[in-house]
């Protein structure tokens, strides 16, 4: 949904890891490489 809000608005985006499914948690050091 939040993606079609700012592809409307015409804001850029990008995706990053956040979610780690075999801890059930935060993916830090992935996300933080993303961001980077």
């Amino acid at each position: 949904n939040h993606k079609n809000i700012f592809n409307d608005a015409r804001v850029p985006w990008s995706e990053y890891r956040y979610y780690e499914p075999k801890t059930v948690g935060l993916d830090f050091e992935g996300m933080i490489a993303d961001i980077k």
